[in-house]
């Protein structure tokens, strides 16, 4: 039995699938809630109808981004368990950074190689991917008000200098996941300064009414074209 076997097997895949349909259930419990409660305080039924449509429309947007994700990890970590990650609570980045981490503390030098080795790694990367995001819900549900609470007063009594300075912990945040691509090599950084200037390239065009519509997609098309770049750069410096 190999990596691969236990990652794309059939008891994983109904796992997953139980998961998938509980939160596909737990939205449709919350959307007959929100009908009912509209209904009471006197919505027009045309409004909720056209909350619902717009909705819909801009959900596609996240979800080619979540194909795309799915996509990309689908060949490091099967399919079932990035279905589930990226479906309920995760991101791309951290997901490959938590996965990453896991196979480097079990000393193989990448997530490849980990995936070669049988299916022993597998448990240690799924617990890695889960624990850390498990652990900040809890934190939130824990500490968010305290931590908002004293957001808003920084930003009280601190003025424009506190709007920078929770600016400045959230591009810190950022960095986290930026900074160890500049150690991966040349490809690794072109790859991510070419997203970067497509993102805000795309953010400015989206200024414009005529272009408006971009602002749902900006994800989605970076990620396309970032992956795209990334081939073109690997064929360029190699």
């Amino acid at each position: 039995m190999n990596f691969f076997d236990v990652a794309n097997s059939g008891l994983l895949f109904a796992l997953v699938g139980l998961g998938i349909v509980y939160i596909f259930l737990q939205s449709v419990l919350f959307l007959r809630i929100a009908l009912k409660r509209a209904k009471e305080i006197g919505i027009p039924r045309t409004t909720t109808a056209n909350v619902i449509k717009s909705s819909a429309v801009f959900s596609v947007a996240p979800s080619i981004a979540v194909a795309l994700g799915l996509a990309a990890l689908a060949p490091s970590l099967g399919i079932p368990w990035p279905w589930l990650r990226l479906s309920v609570i995760g991101s791309v980045s951290y997901e490959l950074m938590a996965a990453n981490m896991a196979a480097s503390a079990l000393g193989f030098a990448t997530l490849a190689d980990a995936s070669k080795s049988g299916p022993l790694p597998l448990g240690a990367i799924m617990l890695a991917m889960s624990t850390g995001l498990a652990g900040a819900m809890i934190m939130d549900l824990l500490f968010i008000k305290k931590v908002d609470a004293a957001a808003a007063k920084l930003k009280a009594k601190a003025g424009e200098f506190g709007a920078v300075g929770i600016g400045v912990l959230f591009f810190a945040v950022i960095a986290v996941f930026v900074a160890p691509l500049f150690g991966q090599g040349l490809v690794s950084v072109a790859t991510f300064l070419t997203s970067m200037l497509l993102t805000m390239g795309q953010g400015i065009l989206s200024r414009r009414p005529k272009f408006a519509w971009l602002k749902n997609f900006i994800l989605a098309f970076s990620l396309i074209l970032g992956m795209c770049s990334a081939i073109v750069w690997t064929i360029a410096l190699n």
